[in-house]
């Protein structure tokens, strides 16, 4: 029960964070450097207080990026690796299941873990929707902002338990 409480903590933690940065990017309509400045310390903070966090990824709908064309794709990541934030850009994102099922449901949401094109580990991801204002004044979807989190430690904590439970069973 303790590594579930533990998982748990994370995982709210995780959920947290996702929600305030996608809440911020609605609100705040960055873009070029402000936005790369965001998303890198958004990751540098994250992992003050959650350090399986790996990266902060913010992917618009087609146009709705700012200054972006009616048609182009906007897809950024702030990923940590070594002892430095590297910024990289992604493409190709509009079909893939996290990006899909958060539009799909408008809501966050935990994703199943996958190994990702840019971090090669096992991660869990927490997708939040986006939503900014038209020039109407109505609330419309946006993009989804994702927090990635390795779960190494959370495979180990399960694997600990399971020889544990093993030992008492023998």
């Amino acid at each position: 029960l303790a590594n579930v409480a533990i998982i748990e903590k994370l995982f709210e933690k995780g959920k947290k964070l996702g929600d305030e940065y996608a809440e911020v990017l609605g609100k705040e309509m960055l873009e070029g450097k402000d936005l790369d400045d965001f998303l890198t310390q958004a990751v540098f903070d994250a992992r003050q207080t959650l350090p399986q966090v790996l990266a902060v990824v913010v992917a618009y709908e087609p146009g709705m990026a700012p200054k972006a064309k009616w048609h182009q794709e906007v897809m950024r990541l702030a990923q940590y690796s070594g002892n430095e934030i590297k910024l990289l850009k992604g493409k190709d994102y509009l079909e893939k299941t996290w990006y899909k099922s958060t539009k799909n449901l408008q809501k966050g949401l935990w994703q199943e873990p996958f190994v990702g094109d840019f971090i090669k580990e096992p991660i869990a991801i927490y997708t939040a929707p986006i939503y900014q204002k038209d020039a109407y004044g109505n609330t419309v979807f946006a993009g989804v902002l994702c927090v990635d989190m390795s779960i190494a430690n959370v495979i180990e904590i399960e694997i600990g338990r399971a020889v544990q439970q093993e030992c008492r069973d023998r």
